[in-house]
C-alpha cells in the first residue's frame, strides 16, 4: 500500500483572501511549514496525518471554508459542505469550488485565480459633466470596493464625479441600478426635468455608470440623453435670423430664417455653388406657430435692371414662408413687371426682369 498522507493547508491569495482544505499526497511530497507558490498567492502546509487508503486517492482535494479579507468574514463552501464531494482530483492547484457570499455562490479556487467577493452595496450620488458643459445628476448602487467619494470616471464625452455615499439596505440584486434627477443645459443656463424618475418613476440604467439613458424636457419635446455623454439634450432658443443671398450672377435676395441660437452668428457666411448666404443680424423670438427652419424671402434684387422686386409669399401673401427646412429650402416668386418669376434654392433659380428692346426701324 502506498504511504499517503492527508496534508492540511491554507491558500493565501494575493489580495489577502484565504481558503483552507486538505489534499492527499505521497508522504514525502510536503512537510509542515512548507510554502508552495500558487497562481495567485501561495499554499502553506499546516498539518499532516496518515491516510490509510488506496493510492488511487492520491490528489484528492477538499476545501472547508473561505475567508474574505475585505469584510473579515468566513464563508461556507459548496462541494464538501453541501454536496459532500471533493473540490479537486489532481492536488494543489486543481481545487475548484464555490463560496456563499450572502446572495449567491461565487466560484473559487485554481490557486487563487478565482476568488469570492462579498458585495457591500452603497448608494453613491454623482454628477456627469459633458464636454460641452451640460451636466446631469443622479445616484447609483455600487459595491463600495469599486467606488468611493472623490473618484472620477472619464468617458469619451465627459466625466463622472462621485460626490457622496450612503448606506444601502435594499436587495443586493439592485447593484448597478442608476437614477437621474435632473439635466442642466449649459448653453441655455437652464435645469431641465427628466422623464424616467420624475414622470415614470423608473430607473435610467441597470448596469452602472455609463448605462443610463433618459430624456429631458427641452420646452417643447423630450430629448434623449445619457450613455456617458454620447447623447445630449438641447434647449432650443429660437432666433429670427436676417440674411442675404448674393448670387454669382450679381442678383441677390433677402429674408429671415427661424433658427436655434447656436446655429448662426452675425457675419457668418455659407457658400453654395450659385452664391453665398451672409448672416446679417438675429433677434430672439417666442414664436411657436412655425418650426425651426422656417424661411421667409422678403425681397429680390435683379442686378441687370438694378431693381428690387416684390416677392410673392412674403410680399403678396402677407408674410407667408417660402421654405421649411432652413437656408436652401426657400422657393418663391418675384414680380418682374409682367409675371411672377421663380427664384430660390440657394440661387438655383433666379428671377429676371424682362427689358423690351428698341423697335426696329423700317425703311
Amino acid at each position: 500500500m502506498d504511504r499517503l498522507r492527508a496534508f492540511a493547508w491554507r491558500l493565501t491569495a494575493s489580495n489577502g483572501d484565504q481558503y483552507v482544505g486538505t489534499t492527499i499526497a505521497d508522504h514525502d511530497a510536503y512537510a509542515i511549514g512548507d510554502t508552495i507558490p500558487a497562481a495567485q498567492g501561495h499554499y502553506t502546509i499546516l498539518r499532516e496525518a496518515v491516510f490509510e487508503a488506496p493510492g488511487s486517492n492520491r490528489g484528492l482535494t477538499w476545501i472547508y471554508g473561505y475567508y474574505d479579507s475585505s469584510v473579515d468574514t468566513w464563508l461556507a463552501t459548496y462541494n464538501l459542505n453541501v454536496l459532500g464531494t471533493v473540490s479537486g482530483t489532481a492536488g494543489l492547484g486543481s481545487e475548484r469550488d464555490q463560496a456563499w457570499d450572502g446572495d449567491e455562490w461565487d466560484p473559487i479556487g485554481l490557486g487563487g485565480t478565482m476568488l469570492a467577493n462579498i458585495e457591500r452595496p452603497k448608494v453613491f450620488a454623482w454628477r456627469f459633466t459633458a464636454s460641452n458643459g451640460d451636466q446631469w445628476n443622479g445616484s447609483t448602487i455600487a459595491d463600495s470596493l469599486t467606488m468611493a467619494v472623490g473618484n472620477t470616471i472619464t468617458t469619451a464625452n465627459g466625466q463622472y464625479s462621485i460626490l457622496r455615499e450612503a448606506a444601502y439596505e435594499g436587495p443586493s440584486g439592485a447593484l448597478g441600478t442608476v437614477w437621474i434627477f435632473n439635466y442642466y443645459d449649459a448653453s441655455a443656463g437652464m435645469t431641465l426635468n427628466t422623464y424616467n424618475l420624475n414622470v415614470a418613476g423608473t430607473a435610467s440604467g441597470t448596469n452602472g455608470l455609463g448605462s443610463e439613458r433618459d430624456q429631458a424636457w427641452d420646452g417643447d419635446e423630450w430629448d434623449s440623453f445619457g450613455l456617458g455623454g454620447a447623447l445630449l439634450a438641447n434647449v432650443e432658443r429660437p432666433m429670427m435670423v436676417n440674411w442675404i443671398f448674393r448670387a454669382t450672377s450679381g442678383d441677390a435676395y433677402t429674408g429671415i430664417v427661424l433658427a436655434d441660437a447656436d446655429t448662426y452668428a452675425p457675419g457668418d457666411t455659407i457658400a453654395r455653388p450659385n452664391g453665398t448666404y451672409t448672416i446679417q443680424s438675429e433677434t430672439a423670438t417666442t414664436r411657436t406657430d412655425v418650426g425651426i427652419g422656417t424661411v421667409w424671402t422678403a425681397a429680390y434684387y435683379d442686378a441687370g435692371s438694378a431693381t428690387w422686386l416684390t416677392t410673392y409669399y412674403y410680399g403678396h401673401l402677407n408674410g407667408q414662408p417660402s421654405g421649411r427646412s432652413g437656408l436652401g429650402s426657400e422657393y418663391d416668386y418675384a414680380w418682374d413687371g409682367d409675371e411672377w418669376d421663380d427664384f430660390g434654392a440657394a440661387g438655383l433659380h433666379q428671377a429676371d426682369v424682362e427689358r423690351a428692346s428698341a423697335p426696329e426701324v423700317l425703311g
